[in-house]
């Protein structure tokens, strides 16, 4: 004959004293004469215990203020209402002296490094205006590293019209291309953790472009 065992949610009422006084002798006498079955009560008995004792604890104040500070909703701003930082230009490879026989390559290329407030901006730029242009570039927060910036959207623009979009990595690196570009060239990336818009003027890649 095979015996039956009691399932787990027999135990779990036993445990938290659900079970009709008859179910409650028949699961007790089961469980002394049956090792497994015993030590289910048993783990059933201390989780409940467990629960009991969570159920009465108290966080300490400062901990609650903490997690509604944290979890608090805050009011959603418009990204058209962010701040914008104008990037200011630290370094031109083109003021430094070109080496031997660079200038006469076709593929131009050119390194300029910006800082708008807090952040540093990097960008190599490759190709002509007028034939398309690749920007390789990368944004970092000079103060703080953790700020998240994977997937933050990266726009190039000529004015307000936007020519091509990518998006940053979790290094805060991007590379965008556009075929046909113009004048006024600008890349725009609004870092919503921070709540502000980086407008990036892109130079020339090849003298006399414009």
């Amino acid at each position: 004959m095979t015996t039956r065992h009691p399932g787990d949610g027999e135990w779990a009422d036993l445990a938290r004293g659900l079970c009709s006084p008859p179910d409650a002798t028949r699961l007790l006498a089961h469980a002394a004469r049956c090792e497994s079955c015993r030590d289910a009560l048993e783990t059933v008995r201390a989780v409940t215990e467990l629960g009991a004792r969570e159920a009465s604890w108290t966080p300490a104040a400062a901990v609650v203020r903490q997690a509604e500070a944290i979890f608090a909703p805050r009011p959603r701003v418009r990204e058209s209402a962010w701040p914008t930082l104008a990037a200011l230009l630290t370094f031109d490879s083109w003021h430094e002296p070109a080496l031997a026989g660079v200038r006469a390559q076709a593929a131009a290329e050119r390194h300029v490094t910006y800082r708008a407030g807090d952040w540093e901006i990097d960008l190599r730029l490759e190709g002509s205006g007028r034939q398309g242009l690749a920007v390789l570039g990368q944004v970092a927060h000079s103060k703080d590293s953790t700020v998240p910036l994977d997937g933050v959207p990266v726009t190039l623009r000529a004015g307000r019209r936007a020519l091509a979009t990518t998006t940053l990595n979790a290094f805060g690196e991007f590379q965008i291309e556009c075929a046909a570009v113009g004048e006024n060239l600008r890349v725009s990336i609004p870092v919503t953790s921070s709540g502000v818009r980086l407008d990036i003027p892109v130079p020339p890649a090849v003298r006399g472009d414009r």
